[in-house]
């Protein structure tokens, strides 16, 4: 392998490790937050949490109440952080999906399978295109087309031997590609819309820090006065 690398040129290495195979499609904000799948892994680390907490040691020490404490606490803190900032989480999540979404559109990797079906007496051999691709609200990870039948080709009586017929190849592939284009145009999620969305928690965020800041300041104003008029009743009474 080594020797083979020493012969290639820079340009080759580039455009050998640049060549995808095949795109990854597992998220990670979606699966933490429990975006695609019945239990997200946040709440299955918090559910682990308290079994710990609440469980009975086999090894306990003088320490353990305090680490205990410790980690409520911060579970606590956690539980906070993550309800305060759901939204943000939830539009992160749909942006990585939509990033995958786009990635598995532009690498397209169709797989051609048949399945029997029966109209009345008699059967056909329908043609089923499946590609990986990411639904951005439910999570699935893939999408599939009933295409058209093996009779239809004449000359042809395999999936196989099918699939060797570029022109044949070429049509499949844009129609699950057509397919894809529906499924995102109905979904409506744009970058724009996202980059709405979060720019509205930061405002609101940025609004939250200037409301503070100003009760914050208030609060000093009304300090200084109280001080004032202390000083004023501590002269009063030294007279």
């Amino acid at each position: 392998m080594y020797s083979q690398l020493k012969t290639m040129s820079y340009d080759d290495i580039l455009k050998t490790s640049l060549r995808i195979t095949k795109e990854k499609s597992q998220p990670v904000f979606s699966d933490i937050i429990g975006a695609t799948a019945e239990v997200g892994r946040l709440a299955e680390f918090i559910k682990e949490t308290e079994i710990n907490i609440n469980a009975e040691l086999e090894h306990p020490n003088a320490q353990n109440t305090k680490y205990k404490n410790q980690i409520e606490n911060l579970l606590q803190l956690l539980k906070f952080e993550t309800d305060s900032n759901n939204r943000w989480l939830t539009l992160i999540g749909i942006l990585e999906r939509k990033i995958i979404q786009l990635r598995l559109y532009r690498n397209i990797q169709v797989s051609f399978s048949t399945q029997i079906q029966k109209s009345g007496e008699k059967k056909f051999n329908y043609i089923l295109l499946r590609a990986p691709f990411m639904d951005l609200y439910s999570g699935k990870k893939e999408i599939r087309v009933y295409y058209k039948k093996i009779e239809d080709f004449v000359g042809y009586n395999s999936i196989e031997e099918l699939k060797e017929n570029n022109e044949f190849k070429a049509a499949a592939i844009e129609t699950i590609r057509k397919e894809m284009e529906l499924t995102i145009e109905k979904e409506g999620i744009s970058i724009d819309y996202l980059r709405d969305e979060l720019n509205k928690i930061e405002q609101g965020q940025n609004k939250s820090k200037i409301e503070l800041i100003a009760k914050q300041q208030n609060t000093a104003s009304q300090l200084k006065e109280e001080i004032k008029t202390l000083k004023k009743r501590i002269e009063e009474l030294e007279k």
